[in-house]
């Protein structure tokens, strides 16, 4: 039996799950909850097999925990923005269309046309949402570094760690936010000049704009 984690599970849901676990694990040792000894006493290949799964499962965790981020990080950048601009240089080539449909429908053609074209939007897509999904355990990390400021023995460096994560987080919801967009941007341009069919009903099913509750915009 093989087990293989694709582009978009690593980053997507390991990454910010492990960035999660370390924020347990940290919390964990400064309550005595876990000692340094017992880690080590457990074998190094059952640790890590254990942090893996632990860091992946957190990660799914953390996924639907973050669809709150951009509910609080509103932006225009969503995938009906992405459609209109690369409509607009569309149109001043000529009459043909872009596809009006949703962007993870347009990717699946894209990827029976091109593969390894379809694979370059889905790194941006993976890496838009691990930066979402790292502001959760971002976040928590920065109460808790507010927590050691007011009442750990080391004040100005629980403070000093608070900022830096608080600046961590602005950026992660920004700049995945960003690459969100470049993702349904190069689909919508990809679609254009593959020349998906253009002949998609106008429906809330096939609408660029994405739900709400989709996350994956």
């Amino acid at each position: 039996m093989t087990f293989t984690l694709g582009i978009f599970e690593l980053f997507t849901y390991a990454i910010p799950g492990a960035m999660q676990l370390g924020v347990f694990l940290y919390v964990a040792l400064r309550l005595d909850l876990v000692q340094p000894g017992d880690l080590a006493a457990v074998p190094g290949l059952l640790l890590a097999v254990a942090v893996a799964v632990a860091s992946y499962l957190l990660g799914y965790l953390t996924y639907v925990v973050s669809i709150v981020v951009d509910k609080v990080y509103a932006t225009r950048k969503d995938s009906g923005s992405a459609w209109a601009a690369v409509a607009a240089d569309a149109a001043t080539l000529g009459d043909r269309r872009v596809p009006r449909a949703n962007s993870s429908f347009l990717l699946t053609g894209v990827e029976l046309r091109d593969r390894e074209v379809a694979q370059e939007v889905g790194r941006f897509r993976a890496t838009g949402l691990m930066l979402r999904g790292a502001v959760v355990p971002s976040f928590l990390g920065v109460l808790v570094a507010l927590t050691e400021a007011v009442a750990g023995p080391h004040h100005w460096l629980g403070a000093a760690v608070a900022v830096v994560l608080a600046g961590a987080v602005a950026a992660f919801a920004r700049h995945g936010r960003e690459l969100r967009y470049w993702a349904n941007t190069k689909t919508y341009q990809l679609a254009y000049w593959l020349e998906l069919p253009e002949g998609v009903p106008d429906t809330p099913a096939s609408a660029p704009h994405v739900a709400q509750g989709d996350s994956r915009s």
